[in-house]
């Protein structure tokens, strides 16, 4: 098996790990997303200083640190609509929603890129879309049809990670990843603080949670922002070592891990992981990550 196909799936493994991390801590430790939000702002900004003094304080020009900044700023708005969604619904069905991502960044490439957009891959996007409707239905029938909202937030953070993404192709051709990820992280600690002074509810939120949030759960948040940089770290040695359409595809394995992990992780705490075990849950999400994961395979 080449090496980069490890590093791809492998990568999705954690990143999905993170997500049910995330999950856990706003269940145990900081109860609202608002709080949380600022939390990973901090963190991911002693983190990117950490990995910018470890690789020699690289500096970048003036334009490719404005647009790491901003696609940091544009991760951390979109990790607070997230966590609000991940506050609100099953981790499984959000990492399923998050495979829009794909399709979002075609279209996108299409339009500002001038990349083309094939009868494929739109295809692609309809094999994601009735999944992820699907999956976040409430009601019995089509009488009674409504999406759960965090169908529409998952899809907000989407377009938001799918501009970043965009954003950041602009740069990745012409500097090492490991100085963009110190300056993107840098960006969310930017973006944290302007989420701070622009919204009371999230300063107020902040105050009262710093207050509260024992030693276990900052170690946890701590850890789980190394769990989700290292899942970037294997993406890009991935990409480096083999083709990105197949490494993209790859990296929604993480439907299938998000499964998995929701059986497991459902049966071990019900009470943190609220996922749908029944079999008829079951079926319905794996059938649905099934038809996702062709979706991506045509996008891609």
């Amino acid at each position: 098996m080449p090496l980069w196909v490890f590093y791809a799936v492998l990568g999705a493994a954690v990143n999905t790990v993170a997500n049910f991390v995330d999950k856990l801590v706003l269940e145990r430790h900081v109860k609202d997303y608002r709080g949380l939000v600022i939390f990973s702002a901090i963190v991911g900004f002693v983190v990117g200083t950490i990995i910018w003094a470890s690789t020699g304080f690289q500096l970048l020009s003036l334009t490719n640190s404005l647009i790491a900044l901003a696609v940091g700023v544009l991760s951390i708005i979109a990790t607070a609509i997230y966590f609000k969604a991940l506050q609100d619904t099953s981790t499984s069905t959000v990492i399923l929603i998050f495979q829009f991502i794909p399709f979002l960044v075609l279209a996108m490439a299409a339009v500002f890129l001038k990349e083309s957009l094939t009868l494929q891959s739109i295809l692609g996007f309809l094999l994601i879309l009735f999944p992820a409707i699907a999956i976040s239905w409430e009601g019995g029938s089509i009488k009674d049809f409504k999406v759960n909202k965090s169908l529409v937030l998952v899809l907000i953070v989407d377009v938001l990670w799918a501009v970043a993404s965009i954003l950041m192709k602009y740069v990745t051709e012409t500097q090492t990843f490991s100085s963009l990820i110190s300056y993107e992280s840098w960006g969310w600690g930017l973006g944290g603080l302007i989420l701070v002074i622009l919204f009371p509810t999230i300063r107020q939120a902040f105050a009262t949670n710093v207050r509260k949030v024992s030693k276990l759960g900052l170690t946890i948040i701590v850890i789980n922002e190394f769990i989700y940089v290292m899942s970037k770290l294997l993406g890009f040695l991935a990409i480096s070592l083999g083709p990105v359409y197949l490494v993209s595809v790859l990296g929604s394995t993480q439907v299938f891990f998000a499964v998995i992990f929701g059986l497991v992780l459902g049966l071990i705490a019900p009470k943190i992981f609220k996922e749908d075990n029944t079999k008829q849950g079951l079926i319905k999400k794996a059938v649905c990550s099934v038809l996702i994961f062709a979706g991506v395979v045509l996008v891609s």
